[in-house]
């Protein structure tokens, strides 16, 4: 088996009295700011049921995943997406993908 890059895996609930579009409108900011990283191979979006938004972020290794998010925290350009999120309800995880072939 290969390693094949790594996906890591983001829950939240979005902060109360937040329309849907402000969301999404964060989410493109966010994307714009990891498109600037070697590595990053994209972004997929789901909204559950009872809320809670869920991103599945694609990169080519742990350590891209690792640097990328760090610098994310510390960015002023990523403020739109941060105030939305509701802190307390972000579970991030990160899983190395494996080529079966």
């Amino acid at each position: 088996m290969k390693n094949k890059g790594c996906i890591e895996i983001i829950t939240f609930n979005q902060i109360e009295n937040v329309e849907q579009q402000q969301v999404c409108n964060g989410f493109k900011q966010l994307d714009v700011f990891y498109k600037n990283f070697d590595g990053y191979y994209g972004m997929d979006i789901a909204k559950g049921e009872k809320g809670q938004w869920t991103l599945v972020l694609r990169w080519e290794s742990k350590e891209l995943e690792k640097q990328a998010s760090a610098n994310m925290m510390k960015s002023d350009e990523t403020n739109q997406f941060k105030m939305l999120v509701n802190p307390k309800t972000v579970v991030k995880n990160v899983y190395t993908c494996i080529d079966i072939n």
